[in-house]
């Protein structure tokens, strides 16, 4: 959750049926948590948040980027869902025009509502699952070197 603006959950296991049936896009890779605490930061580029993250600081309060979760020790393939509310969705429905000018695709947002509307306040779930089958790496971004490329699902 890039703003940690408690716009994502984090499941550990088997999803809803809403969850499952209403996530359009997601990014799939493993994960070994040996020590048992998952750490997420939004950026990640700055070495001394880096260090604040892992060190177990308390966050500022009005400044919080990182966050510790407590998950049991093992392997784990972990899946980060997108839904209709989620910024990775909302900017997907932005296209250039032949002329390229920007314009969003009106057709696929009411497709969206209609049939994956997702709830309210939720624009991410972080999954977390048994490892159980190979996961291939997930696609790097281009531009950025991160992992941000989601896979829009049909």
């Amino acid at each position: 959750d890039c703003a940690l603006d408690n716009n994502t959950l984090f499941v550990m296991g088997d999803l809803t049926e809403w969850q499952e049936t209403d996530w359009i896009a997601k990014i799939e890779c493993k994960l070994n948590i040996p020590c048992g605490k998952f750490v997420i930061l939004c950026g990640g580029g700055d070495p001394d948040e880096l260090e604040d993250a892992i060190s177990l600081k308390p966050s500022q309060p009005n400044y919080k980027i990182s966050q510790v979760i407590d998950v049991p020790k093992g392997e784990y393939i972990v899946e980060i869902l997108a839904y209709y509310s989620s910024m990775t969705v909302q900017l997907s429905l932005d296209e250039y025009d032949s002329n390229f000018n920007m314009q969003e695709n009106v057709e696929l947002k009411d497709w969206y509502q209609k049939n994956r509307p997702g709830v309210q306040n939720v624009g991410y779930i972080i999954r977390f699952s048994p490892l159980n089958r190979q996961v291939n790496l997930p696609t790097l971004d281009d531009e950025t070197g991160w992992v941000g490329v989601f896979e829009f699902r049909d």
